[in-house]
């Protein structure tokens, strides 16, 4: 039995929408992304770090929701180590301006890129959170200078990196920068285009369906 593409669309939809409303009530987040996005990941549950995402055929949407005051990376990597990885770099201060750089690391530095590929969207903070949601190409290796450490997004697992702390030093230019070592690190794999795609053919089957079913109740629970 196939099922219409424009129903699954919409019953994948209010499943994403069930699955955000659960995780943050659960865990005491109660914020909600500003949009529509077709997928979220809890990256820290101790620390209520939580990632939304979506696509097109083009471009990326990000929004990540953190408990903190402080400053944020986050960014792609080849191994899920820091070294050579492609990053953002964003704070927000007191006075209500903020920072946001693409930036690249090697030997520990945050070194901000030459031509900037990841661009802020919006800013703010709310309810003790720091909101940050900022946009890229999929796709931009083709076009960058060698000496540019940029990571394309592609199907199948995606490396992802974060850091984020409260200490900030200043930096060889004299100017206030992150403490990359008084800071909390992770990674993790994503998918963060192989699901939606998925979804994306005109027609799919009743197996299909029950294995994201199946997904989203495994989610749910963790």
């Amino acid at each position: 039995m196939k099922i219409n593409k424009t129903y699954l669309a919409y019953l994948i939809g209010c499943i994403s929408l069930i699955m955000v409303h659960t995780v943050e009530s659960n865990h005491g987040l109660n914020l909600g992304p500003t949009e529509y996005f077709d997928e979220m990941f809890l990256i820290d549950e101790n620390d209520k770090f939580i990632l939304y995402w979506k696509h097109n055929q083009t471009d990326i949407i990000f929004e990540v929701h953190m408990k903190t005051f402080g400053w944020l990376e986050f960014g792609l990597s080849h191994s899920g180590l820091l070294q050579y990885s492609d990053v953002i770099v964003a704070w927000l201060n007191s006075d209500g301006t903020g920072h946001f750089s693409d930036r690249h690391i090697i030997e520990k530095m945050p070194l901000v890129d030459k031509i900037q590929n990841w661009h802020p969207i919006l800013f703010e903070r709310k309810n003790g959170f720091t909101i940050l949601k900022f946009t890229r190409k999929l796709i931009i290796c083709d076009h960058m200078p060698q000496e540019e450490i940029d990571i394309d997004i592609l199907p199948n697992n995606n490396f992802l990196i974060y850091a984020y702390g409260n200490s900030f030093k200043t930096n060889e230019n004299n100017q206030k920068d992150i403490d990359l070592e008084d800071s909390k690190k992770g990674s993790f794999t994503l998918d963060l285009i192989g699901m939606s795609e998925k979804f994306n053919l005109f027609e799919v089957t009743n197996t299909e369906i029950q294995d994201y079913f199946i997904l989203v109740d495994k989610i749910k629970k963790n």
